[in-house]
């Protein structure tokens, strides 16, 4: 009886401990203004993250994110573009993904929330070609792929 008391219990913290463990993307932010946004972000939210971040973890890969935005007088707009490197090195996918957002809106909250709506679209972009492409300019250059 204790044996199996013992081992329910065991089972049941190894399934609390593999449902509270969490993948966690990577990035570098391109400039400090989306490096801040990023930060302040309470979580990156998007349909494929399982997907990503497991291919990013299981090639060693991390994400560039690089953006611009503005607010004219007709709009605010964001863009961002998110582009797979390897964690150590300084070597990058040859391909990336944009994300546009817009609205009519003209204001820096909606700037600050459209931004965020970009990181999330161009990080969900990122498919299993950008892995491969990654590990392409990897292997060039002599080093080893995922």
């Amino acid at each position: 009886m204790k044996k199996l008391l013992l081992i329910s219990l065991l089972t049941l913290s190894m399934q609390n401990a593999l449902a509270n463990s969490k993948c966690t993307i990577v990035y570098n932010a391109g400039n400090e203004v989306l490096k801040y946004i990023v930060d302040e972000m309470p979580a990156f939210n998007f349909e494929n993250f399982d997907e990503v971040c497991k291919n990013l973890k299981n090639a060693n890969a991390k994400v560039k994110l690089t953006s611009i935005s503005s607010i004219s007088d007709n709009q605010t707009t964001a863009i961002v573009t998110s582009i797979v490197m390897d964690k150590n090195l300084p070597i990058y996918s040859d391909v990336s993904f944009n994300s546009m957002t817009w609205s009519q809106n003209r204001n820096t909250a909606t700037e600050k929330n459209l931004t965020i709506d970009a990181v999330n679209n161009a990080l969900n972009g990122i498919t299993k070609e950008h892995i491969n492409s990654l590990n392409k300019n990897r292997k060039t250059l002599g080093y080893k792929s995922y």
